[in-house]
Parts: structure tokens; C-alpha cells; sequence
């Protein structure tokens, strides 16, 4: 397997929502999330929207078809305004170490601003917009900076926590524990209760295999484990597969085997481990195939320690 294609190298960035949600996410997932099918579904839902009751901006005149593909260009054209500066961001922070989280109204508002202006200038090429002047273009922008707001909202709330590449951090509260009644003193008299035996509990013997779709990978020959969207990319000593299943659950069933999850995508087995380095900044595990694997930050000090400790996590 080609090495190359697993070195992953993890730049995430906090982002505060509208809604008050934040997240974690790095660029190779914005770009995910904004090419995915999702995402292309939603922008096309909402251009049919507004192409039905509302035309283009500055009097641009087309038709229904016209209109519609006017303004997914416009979507994804502030959907990549947006991404340029959280790539922006992500470089600033990596160079200066600058740990502030990104708030998403800015990026968007920002965004909105260089679209209306953009397309007011292209406007202007092509009909008389003389009688268009500066403050209605600023109202424009703050029309659709609202509308872009409500299509944050909703893809936070509802497209977002599709993604494995996106980590929510504030997942809604559970309900509040219900206040139990006062105790009152029982003037029966309860003789005490002989002590119970002491339970013995064995442990638990970990199973030798993993069994996916039919398939079945040895304990002693699964190297690392990879979830790539739905599916999981296992790689063993002498040959690789890739399966539909859930990461969580693989991990689960190697329960008690000598390995440990470095990130949230990756199982690394600890026989397969070289060694730890840097890159770019950032903690990575070299392995035996030249595979470099990611270490997140909040558990880099768990790995260093199961790496001293000699495995068995």
C-alpha cells in the first residue's frame, strides 16, 4: 500500500456557531462537507427557492433556469469564499500559535460582503446600474448575510452531524435529575443484613479475531485500522480490505488486544508502531509500512504513555 496516500496531517479549528454549538474540523473535511452530495443537495433546494421569488441582484434579468443556476454559482461561490479564510485562519494559527476559535458569523459576513460587491461589479459589465448606489448595495449584503444565516444554522443543526470529520463539542444537555422527596426517619428496626460474598470477576479473555461482513482478521495480523467516511480500511501483514462498518464498533470487538486509538479515525496495533515524530508541528506515529498516523492532541499523552508503558492499552 502506497504510503503516500495515509500520511494525514491534523489542523483542526474550533468553530463557534450562530446557535451557539462549537465543533472541531480541519480543512480536508470543510472541502468533504462542501463537495459532498449533502451539501450540493441542500445549495440546490435553496436556490430553487429563492429563483422562485426572487431575481437576481441589481436587475439582472434571466429565466427560472437561469436564475437557479445563478444562484447555486452564488452559493458555492460564498461556500469557497469561506473556506479560503478558514484555510486563512488555519495558517495564521499554525504559524503563530494563535488558539482562538473562528466564529462563523464573521467568515460568513466577510463572505457575503466580497459576493455582493463581486457581482455588483459584474453587473455593472453587463446593464446600466447607474442608478444603483453604494448604500443599496450594503443593504443587499445585509439582506443576504441574514439569509446566509439561516442556511448556516440549518446545515449546522441538521448536515453536520453527518460527518464523521466534524467533532461536536457541546452536545445538548441531558434532562435535569427530578428532585427526590426528604427522607423520613422508618422507626422500624431492620436487623442488618449478613454480608454478601465477594464476587469474584474474572477477566474478560479477548477475542482472536474480528468479524466484518462475513469476513474474519486475526488478532495477530491486523496492523492499523482506518474509518474512511462509512467504511473502515483495515490493513493486516500481507494484504488490505475495506469494508462498510463503523470504526467504533471494530474497536469495540479488539477489545483487551495491544493497540489504541491515537485519533478519532485511526486503531494502530502496537506491534506495528516504529516510533513517534513530528509533523509540521504536529505528534504522528511512524509505522512499520511507513504508514504515518495522526496523534490527537488530547490524547497524545495517553499514546506516549501506552508507547512507554510498551502497549496493552
Amino acid at each position: 500500500m502506497d504510503s503516500a496516500q495515509n500520511q494525514v496531517t491534523s489542523h483542526e479549528l474550533r468553530v463557534i456557531a450562530m446557535n451557539g454549538r462549537a465543533f472541531r474540523v480541519d480543512l480536508l473535511g470543510v472541502l468533504h462537507i462542501c463537495l459532498s452530495r449533502l451539501m450540493l443537495l441542500k445549495l440546490s433546494l435553496f436556490s430553487v427557492m429563492v429563483a422562485l421569488f426572487n431575481p437576481p441582484m441589481f436587475g439582472l434579468e434571466t429565466g427560472l433556469v437561469g436564475r437557479f443556476f445563478y444562484w447555486l454559482v452564488i452559493c458555492y461561490f460564498v461556500t469557497f469564499l469561506w473556506i479560503g479564510q478558514f484555510w486563512l485562519y488555519s495558517q495564521l494559527r499554525r504559524r503563530t500559535g494563535w488558539n482562538v476559535p473562528v466564529f462563523q458569523f464573521l467568515l460568513l459576513g466577510v463572505a457575503v460582503v466580497i459576493m455582493v460587491w463581486t457581482n455588483f461589479a459584474i453587473t455593472r459589465l453587463l446593464v446600466d446600474t447607474q442608478g444603483v448606489s453604494a448604500l443599496s448595495v450594503w443593504i443587499d449584503a445585509l439582506r443576504y448575510f441574514l439569509i446566509a444565516l439561516v442556511i448556516e444554522v440549518v446545515t449546522v443543526s441538521f448536515i453536520l452531524p453527518r460527518f464523521q470529520q466534524v467533532t461536536f463539542e457541546n452536545p445538548p444537555p441531558g434532562p435535569a435529575p427530578k428532585n427526590m422527596p426528604p427522607m423520613t426517619a422508618d422507626p422500624v428496626q431492620v436487623k442488618p443484613e449478613a454480608p454478601a460474598e465477594p464476587v469474584v470477576h474474572l477477566p474478560e479473555i479477548p477475542a482472536e479475531s474480528l468479524s466484518v461482513n462475513g469476513r474474519t482478521i486475526l488478532r495477530g495480523q491486523l496492523q492499523w485500522m482506518k474509518s474512511v467516511e462509512h467504511y473502515v480500511e483495515f490493513h493486516c501483514e500481507t494484504r488490505s480490505a475495506t469494508e462498510r462498518a463503523v470504526l467504533r464498533d471494530m474497536i469495540e470487538q479488539a477489545a483487551g488486544w495491544d493497540g489504541i486509538q491515537p485519533h478519532r479515525s485511526w486503531w494502530v496495533s502496537h506491534a506495528a508502531v516504529k516510533r513517534m515524530a513530528k509533523r509540521d508541528g504536529n505528534p504522528v506515529l511512524i509505522l512499520t509500512d511507513g504508514t504515518e498516523v495522526p496523534v490527537s492532541r488530547h490524547r497524545r499523552a495517553e499514546v506516549e504513555a501506552w508507547l512507554d508503558a510498551g502497549g496493552e492499552s
